[in-house]
């Protein structure tokens, strides 16, 4: 998969196991709450068992998600253009989902993603 669609379809899981964690932690404070919680003690076990089970897989795809997201900024972070003569005025720069519109004109330079911001840097 590309990196995008992996960050994606790792943020949807993240979704899931977010939302399994929160009921089973609700159902966890009900039964607390109940009128004999002593006698759902096997069941507060369990579920605490399935919270546990939730939180961990929640944890490993967070760890996840920061790899691919490291991975796409390295990617994104080597990709540049390059113009050996001149940038004229009004000129779109488009990488990804960051773009930037020239409001002057450059000499050569070069063109770059770097943290979340197109710059334009002097080619000397």
């Amino acid at each position: 998969l590309a990196i995008k669609e992996r960050v994606k379809l790792i943020e949807g899981k993240v979704d899931i196991e977010n939302e399994n964690s929160n009921k089973v932690k609700n159902k966890i404070n009900t039964l607390k709450k109940s009128q004999n919680p002593k006698s759902c003690q096997g069941e507060i076990t369990e579920r605490t068992k399935q919270f546990q089970h939730h939180s961990n897989r929640l944890g490993k795809l967070l760890m996840a998600k920061e790899k691919a997201e490291e991975v796409m900024q390295e990617y994104m972070s080597s990709v540049y253009i390059e113009a050996t003569e001149k940038i004229y005025q009004g000129v779109e720069i488009i990488i990804d989902e960051f773009n930037e519109r020239t409001k002057r004109e450059y000499g050569p330079s070069k063109m770059h993603y770097h943290e979340r911001k197109i710059l334009i840097d002097a080619l000397v």
